[in-house]
C-alpha cells in the first residue's frame, strides 16, 4: 500500500472532508476525531459518487480490526 500526503489533521474540520484524485482513483478523506479516513468515491450500489454533497448515514462499511474493508451493508 502506498502512502499519500493529503494534509495535516488540523486542516480538516471535525466531520469535514476533501475529495482527491490520484491517477484514475478518486477518494474522499474524512476527519473522524484524531484520524483521517479514506473512502473510495464510488458507490457500488448506484455507481455514482459518494463523497460529495450531504453525507447521510444510509450505508455502513464494516471495517476489520486492521481497518480494511470487509463489506458494505445497505439500509432503505
Amino acid at each position: 500500500m502506498n502512502e499519500i500526503m493529503v494534509g495535516e489533521l488540523s486542516e480538516f474540520a471535525e466531520g469535514g472532508y476533501r475529495v482527491l484524485r490520484v491517477d484514475t482513483f478518486e477518494f474522499g478523506i474524512f476527519r473522524e476525531g484524531d484520524r483521517l479516513v479514506a473512502y473510495e468515491n464510488h458507490c457500488p450500489h448506484d455507481g455514482g459518487p459518494v463523497c460529495q454533497g450531504k453525507v447521510i448515514p444510509r450505508v455502513e462499511e464494516e471495517l476489520a480490526p486492521d481497518q480494511t474493508s470487509r463489506g458494505l451493508r445497505f439500509s432503505k
